[in-house]
């Protein structure tokens, strides 16, 4: 459609990119700063603990921790990999490395019992429940 052909592991996982990971990088880190849809339906803000607003770097650094189990998998089977489907060592210990992660993360909701996840906890950061309608300096929801 666009002319884009990849066919090396490294174009692909450029493609990849491009086409995945940016836009979900985005979505996440707008939606830690000004609520995603869902969290504007359901009124729910990403705060640090002690209930402020979280920074830009926080909210970078929050969907960082949450998609690293992904963009793991990704580097490993494309970005590692000269020729797509050879997996070399380094491709399956980094594919092994993002299931741990994956793994660990269930680990820490089931643990909480769903009360936290794994960026929160690393970052310090929660979703609660607000009254505030996101964006409105304080404003009372109508």
């Amino acid at each position: 459609m666009l002319g884009i052909a990849p066919e090396t592991g490294p174009e692909i996982y450029a493609a990849l990119v491009i086409g995945f990971s940016l836009p979900a990088w985005t979505y996440f880190t707008f939606g830690d700063l000004r609520g995603t849809i869902g969290k504007r339906m359901l009124r729910l803000v990403t705060t640090s603990v002690d209930g402020r607003r979280i920074a830009p770097i926080r909210a970078v650094g929050r969907t960082a921790v949450k998609l690293m189990p992904w963009e793991t998998a990704h580097i490993s089977v494309f970005l590692l990999v000269p020729v797509p489907g050879e997996l070399t060592s380094v491709s399956w210990i980094g594919l092994g490395l993002s299931y741990l992660l994956g793994f660990v993360y269930v680990g820490i909701l089931l643990a909480s019992h769903g009360r936290i996840s794994a960026h929160d906890l690393i970052l310090g950061t929660q979703v609660e429940r607000s009254e505030l309608c996101p964006n409105t300096k304080g404003k009372q929801r109508r």
